[in-house]
């Protein structure tokens, strides 16, 4: 084996290859140099999908073969981005780059986000393997035998295996809120506040990790939520909150037991439990009903009047209102009730002025 080439090297030898054999032997050629060259190989990929005009995607041969729809390089830029970044750290690792006292939540889900030569390597190989098995690598036109693998196919398959790990660093982020890691953004002063439980988006991503339990469900993306740009982590409660929870974060699924726990780290970096550690009794809008008897959903009525319209909850601050599929997704997870179930019950408990939202 000779000396390994640098990237701007291998650019140039792919360049080489003649343009039609390399678009109908794609697969062949990731397989080829995947052993030596797993990150630049999956690093041309990624900028074949985020063309920034530089070296590495106008002389790129993958980017000038994969030729992605609009549509298409939209929903793939975040992932492309993430793993490039994912790259490039990984082939500068001796670089010390400090620390930030705030994270922002998309550069938290790239940290998270799992990625290294031996994942990258199976992906192809499997890839490569299946492909052969199904004989979507050899096409004779003249026979009409054999169907052709594009190369957009072959992005669109590695990508789609690579959203598994996407999803599963977003849901990190809404199990670490749930278990008391604080939110942050940014604020007027050039400085950063915490971010209020009563908080629409704080209500989201902490109802996510209870749904979500141990974990991702109903999840499989390729793309960052809005919010993750928005909010931030203390790197110093990141560092806490690894020291507390250990790998128990995986493990625990009692959700008495996650709050006690969430209380406990709350405590020791200095912050009240979310909601007060319990949901305050809401007594007043009770009274209002009246009868002699009780039924399951009266009692749930009040459960839901308990989580989403106790102290957190603001009439005057639309940001405190719980959108009505939060709602109605947590009483079908809690209480088995059907979707008509929920919905009448939130109708009920919601306020006049939050109707529809």
């Amino acid at each position: 084996m000779g000396k390994k080439l640098s990237l701007p090297e291998l650019i140039c030898e792919l360049e080489k290859i003649d343009r039609l054999e390399l678009h109908q032997n794609f697969l062949s050629y990731l397989k080829k140099y995947v052993d030596e060259y797993p990150m630049e190989i999956m690093l041309l990929l990624c900028k074949g999908v985020n063309y920034e005009g530089n070296f590495l995607t106008e002389n790129n041969p993958f980017g000038k073969l994969v030729r992605l729809s609009k549509r298409r390089k939209k929903q793939w830029t975040d992932l492309a981005r993430i793993i490039t970044n994912k790259i490039n750290i990984c082939m500068v690792n001796s670089i010390d780059f400090g620390k930030e006292e705030y994270i922002s939540l998309s550069g938290f889900t790239e940290r998270d986000f799992y990625l290294n030569e031996d994942l990258i390597q199976s992906i192809i190989k499997n890839y490569y393997y299946h492909a052969n098995k199904l004989g979507l690598l050899r096409v004779d036109r003249e026979l009409g035998i054999g169907r052709e693998l594009n190369s957009k196919d072959i992005l669109r398959g590695i990508f789609k295996i690579l959203e598994k790990n996407l999803s599963d660093s977003i849901w990190h982020i809404y199990a670490s809120v749930y278990r008391g890691l604080p939110l942050y953004k940014k604020n007027n002063l050039n400085g950063f506040s915490i971010v209020s439980e009563s908080s629409c988006d704080f209500i989201y991503i902490f109802m996510r990790g209870f749904y979500d339990g141990l974990r991702p469900k109903l999840m499989e993306t390729d793309s960052l939520p809005d919010w993750t740009r928005k909010y931030y982590f203390k790197s110093d409660d990141i560092d806490a909150f690894e020291q507390f929870y250990d790998s128990e974060i995986y493990d625990l699924d009692d959700d008495r037991t996650i709050q006690l726990r969430r209380t406990a780290f709350r405590k020791i970096i200095g912050q009240k439990d979310v909601f007060g550690g319990k949901q305050e009794t809401y007594e007043p809008v009770l009274n209002g009903i009246s009868g002699n008897h009780n039924t399951k959903l009266m009692r749930i009525q009040k459960e839901v009047l308990d989580r989403f319209y106790g102290e957190q909850f603001d009439m005057n601050d639309s940001d405190t209102w719980a959108p009505q599929q939060i709602v109605v997704d947590w009483l079908k997870s809690e209480y088995q009730l059907s979707d008509r179930e929920a919905k009448s019950i939130d109708i009920v408990t919601r306020p006049d002025q939050a109707r529809g939202k």
